[in-house]
């Protein structure tokens, strides 16, 4: 009696990915596994109990082989289910929240074109929009240390990362969950880092018109003593906030230096009321207000307080008092 193909165990697909040198590499193989093997199936032994095949694939793919596997995976599958529900699919991590998208940008940062292309596809077959953007936000969650996909997509400079940060902040009709805020164990937090390496100050500004869309006021007359004392302040700081680091980067910029003293304390009040909006991307986690996250240095104690002093206005925009 004929009783059809023997199902493959976990142990001889991943064996099936393995060089002889033992890494897996196998991505002809992974390119013909079933939907059910590479999607469904968890491995028990191996590379990291709970794991989907396709995440132990991602999580140990080789960085000059794994655009055009996933390139044939996203292929091969887009007839055979929604491209909404393949996203779920390729973002939904084991229990400490690491997906196979998380796995690819630690793996192979080098290749942004993967991330640019998952982002494009999904905007024309996933209706509304914004739908997609909290779908796609999902899979920024990290492991319990706080280090997210967008973390490690911050560290890669390249231009075409930015302008896909900067649509993905665009599109997405909430707040930027807290989670991707929290800075990594090494105290580098997604926006630091991004920053830090932002040296035309395109990601920057970016930012600035997405908290301060409803905080421009009138530049004419302000106080930039106010400005280079606090400047001098963070610089005798050990460990400067991400607030520090902007000023830092603004000081060759004399606009952005005016908008920055003119909002200041617009810019408290605004990031102190944000809470995790939208969707609750992460349930269970505590819903903190972004300003701590947002102005903590590396060794997280908040330096607000007493260096990144409050502006408030009153009539006269000469008037400053702060805390």
């Amino acid at each position: 009696m004929n009783e059809g193909p023997r199902t493959r165990t976990f142990d001889e697909i991943l064996d099936s990915f393995k060089s002889a040198n033992g890494h897996i590499t196998g991505h002809k193989v992974l390119a013909d596994l079933t939907y059910e093997e590479l999607f469904v199936r968890k491995i028990e032994k191996g590379e990291g109990e709970g794991l989907t095949i396709l995440q132990a694939f991602c999580k140990n793919v080789a960085n000059h082989t794994y655009l055009t596997t996933f390139t044939k995976i996203l292929n091969k599958f887009k007839g055979k289910l929604s491209f909404q529900e393949f996203y779920k699919v390729i973002m939904s991590g084991p229990d400490q929240g690491k997906s196979a998208l998380w796995f690819l940008a630690c793996a192979a940062r080098k290749h942004p074109e993967i991330f640019i292309r998952i982002w494009n596809n999904g905007k024309k077959e996933v209706s509304p929009v914004d739908q997609f953007a909290s779908l796609l936000l999902t899979a920024l969650r990290g492991d319990e240390a706080g280090v997210s996909t967008l973390w490690w997509l911050a560290l890669e400079p390249q231009p075409s990362i930015k302008r896909l940060l900067i649509e993905i902040f665009t599109h997405y009709p909430g707040k930027i969950p807290e989670r991707i805020l929290r800075d990594a164990p090494v105290g580098k937090g997604s926006l630091r880092d991004l920053i830090n390496l932002d040296k035309d100050l395109s990601f920057i500004l970016s930012i600035r018109t997405r908290f301060f869309e409803e905080l421009d006021k009138s530049i004419d007359e302000l106080d930039f003593k106010v400005i280079e004392q606090l400047m001098q302040q963070a610089k005798q700081l050990p460990s400067p906030s991400l607030y520090q680091m902007f000023a830092q980067c603004c000081q060759e910029h004399s606009a952005l230096h005016r908008k920055l003293a003119d909002n200041l304390g617009a810019l408290e009040q605004k990031l102190a009321s944000l809470q995790m909006g939208g969707e609750d991307l992460f349930p269970g986690e505590p819903k903190a207000p972004i300003l701590p996250l947002y102005m903590h240095g590396q060794d997280g104690q908040a330096h607000v307080r007493k260096v990144v002093a409050t502006q408030s206005y009153s009539s006269t925009p000469k008037t400053y008092m702060p805390y």
